[in-house]
């Protein structure tokens, strides 16, 4: 019975997490379209199109790099994690 009543609790407190990533995403799928707006703005001020840039590569490019240093940061843990044991 104590494990249910654990589990139900942990599942209520997943499910408020979820509620409060899934606000904090919509503010900032907001907060991009925005930015994206004021950006197309400027470039059209300085006789750009927003079209004629490829984010999207850009965006995967910088993902990658941040994953990258994501895995030293993991391998550098479990390093740490293994020397204590």
């Amino acid at each position: 019975m104590n494990e249910a009543a654990e589990a139900k609790n942990e599942a209520i407190g997943a499910n408020e997490q979820n509620k409060i990533l899934t606000k904090k995403l919509k503010n900032v799928e907001r907060e991009n379209k925005v930015t994206r707006h004021y950006l197309e703005k400027f470039l059209n001020t300085l006789g750009y199109k927003l079209s004629e840039f490829n984010m999207d590569e850009d965006f995967e490019e910088s993902n990658e790099e941040y994953d990258n240093e994501e895995d030293k940061d993991e391998e550098e843990i479990s390093g740490n994690d293994l020397r204590h044991e």
